[in-house]
């Protein structure tokens, strides 16, 4: 969806490179990574891990990015009430900058004298601050949950909206979904303000029924022609591997989640509870697609938050037996043969 209107929808910011509508997945360490967050208008897959801990919690944190900046949500599961599942909705952070950061605006403009001339120059904050204030990128406290008035004030919708049989079908999550969009969310509409964001938790199960590479397809050709933007996460361990293939190309945005076992983990992976992996870019607007600056990526739950970051090898601070090895290794010079030192040796 291109940024040709529209463009100061809350909760939302413009790529200038692309020229796309951008909106927060919820999670500040892997909107970077990402190209800055999902395009509005495309629909990102996400691959469970084993037990669907962790896509359920990336998931919960797209859906309270959005409830957070007053974006209707769709919310479609079958493994557990809808409700239930928007019960679990995590608010914001109230405070999440460092202290030194406070300390620094705490200031005041008489113990800093500068130059008449830059004194009506708004301050910058050159420290690479990863926390914002700001509506679109926020931190989420994942020990806590929404109350039950915002729940009320707030726009959902939820499928099912009564469990009346065991297995629904695709078509008639389609069909909800496409009610929504044309009545309230599509381009035509120009009365309209808001980003709807729709979140489906784990399709591809026995729960559901159906052929599921024709709804992503369907899916895919809704949701380019509408304001809203999809996140779905795919059970991969019930289905084929064709089919998953298939379903990663008929989304924009294709994201996997490897969790590690106690075993699995080497030395410098201890801190992580899994690997992080990316498999399809969105390329929109554009001839290419966001290149990160690694292919390496692990994530953990640390201090009540989910993060996304860089593997990094640790510093060996002890020897070990390659180092050993390698320091054994003969030095090769131009005297060689000879048994006295040469001024040509290097």
């Amino acid at each position: 969806m291109t940024a040709r209107r529209f463009t100061s929808l809350p909760g939302t910011k413009v790529s200038a490179v692309r020229s796309l509508l951008l909106t927060s997945t919820g999670i500040i360490t892997l909107d970077p990574i990402i190209g800055g967050g999902i395009p509005v208008g495309t629909i990102a897959l996400l691959e469970e891990d084993e037990g669907s801990t962790y896509a359920k919690l990336m998931l919960k944190s797209f859906l309270s990015a959005g409830l957070s900046c007053g974006h209707p949500l769709f919310i479609a599961t079958q493994k557990c009430s809808p409700q239930n599942l928007a019960k679990e909705l995590m608010p914001p952070v109230e405070d999440s900058a460092p202290d030194h950061t406070k300390s620094r605006h705490s200031e005041t403009n008489d113990e800093l004298k500068i130059a008449w001339r830059y004194q009506n120059t708004p301050q910058m904050d050159s420290t690479c601050n990863s926390y914002s204030s700001s509506s679109y990128n926020q931190v989420y406290d994942l020990s806590q949950t929404v109350s039950e008035e915002t729940l009320a004030k707030a726009d959902i919708h939820y499928f099912p909206e009564s469990v009346d049989k065991n297995q629904f079908t695709y078509e008639e999550l389609y069909s909800a979904i496409s009610n929504l969009i044309s009545d309230r969310h599509h381009v035509d509409r120009p009365t309209l303000k808001t980003v709807l964001r729709i979140g489906i938790q784990g399709i591809g199960t026995e729960l559901w029924s159906g052929n599921i590479v024709l709804f992503l397809y369907k899916l895919s050709n809704l949701i380019r022609n509408s304001y809203a933007c999809v996140f779905i996460t795919l059970a991969t361990s019930c289905m084929e591997p064709e089919i998953v293939s298939r379903c990663e190309h008929l989304s924009d945005l294709a994201l996997r989640l490897d969790t590690l076992s106690s075993g699995d983990r080497d030395h410098y992976l201890n801190e992580y509870h899994g690997l992080f992996h990316i498999g399809k870019q969105c390329s929109l607007n554009s001839l290419g697609v966001h290149i990160p600056d690694s292919n390496d990526w692990g994530f953990r739950l640390k201090r009540r938050r989910f993060i996304i970051e860089k593997l990094h090898l640790p510093p060996e601070l002890q020897d070990s037996k390659q180092r050993e090895q390698d320091d054994s290794v003969p030095s090769i010079s131009c005297g060689t043969g000879s048994k006295r030192s040469s001024a040509l040796d290097f």
